[in-house]
């Protein structure tokens, strides 16, 4: 199987399907935040060469991000050349500030995530607006004390139902209705898009969770670490929550 360079397929028009290109999308880390920036790029290629054939790697986390996606024809296995981590050094800049992550959810994943989150709601909750929340990110500079996120809960419980999203063996954040603690496995992780995909707001520190919630558009308010109650920040966290709490939904 025989893949083009990026460069070419960019700068050259070919659309004959007579010659039949391909090319392997992916990322050879196993960095689920650099498998979603990529997820912008089929599409932008077959828009420019409709002749294309898409494949992406089968390593790592591409297949989870690429799952569904109508731009991939398939997994390629031993291909010559890979498009991923070359590019996201090149265009880092665009492609972090640019390019939204685009995710694709079946039919099927989005019916199963509804009924999980109705088995695992209180009665009470029902009509409240279901914010996720992430408190942990890569490192410890990016990550906010966990009192901090137990006073946000105390404060705003009564008017928004939070879940706590994260990996096993994460610390609790007292007061959330559910918390979906997980391997990294792929099928977890198709499970976190879906559920993202049907939440109301993300509340997090930078990490993949917040690429996830751009890719559907969720609002969502990064934390900083060392937040002060009386900072402009809060005072923004502030309205952002109050705006949330404001567009309650139905049961």
């Amino acid at each position: 199987m025989e893949f083009l360079p990026i460069d070419s397929l960019m700068n050259h028009n070919h659309s004959s399907p007579s010659n039949m290109r391909k090319i392997c999308i992916g990322t050879q880390s196993k960095n689920l935040q650099e498998a979603l920036l990529l997820t912008p790029l089929p599409a932008l290629l077959k828009e420019k060469d409709p002749g294309l054939k898409i494949y992406s790697y089968f390593r790592g986390f591409n297949p989870v991000v690429f799952q569904a996606n109508p731009w991939i024809d398939g997994i390629a296995y031993l291909p010559k050349e890979i498009l991923g981590t070359n590019f996201l050094q090149s265009e880092e800049k665009k492609v972090k500030n640019q390019m939204k992550p685009e995710i694709y959810l079946t039919h099927s994943e989005r019916q199963k995530c509804k009924k999980f989150i109705q088995n695992h709601s209180f009665l009470e909750n029902t009509q409240k607006p279901l914010c996720l929340v992430h408190a942990r990110g890569q490192g410890e500079e990016k990550t906010a004390p966990i009192e901090f996120w137990d006073a946000i809960i105390a404060q705003w419980g009564n008017e928004i139902r939070f879940w706590q999203i994260g990996l096993e063996n994460d610390s609790a954040i007292q007061g959330c209705e559910y918390y979906y603690f997980s391997s990294h496995r792929k099928s977890n992780v198709r499970k976190l898009f879906a559920l993202m995909s049907l939440s109301n707001a993300f509340l997090g520190v930078q990490s993949s969770p917040v690429d996830i919630a751009r890719a559907f558009h969720i609002p969502t308010f990064l934390i900083q670490k060392n937040l002060s109650p009386l900072s402009d920040s809060s005072h923004k966290l502030d309205d952002f929550l109050k705006e949330i709490a404001a567009n309650s939904i139905g049961g």
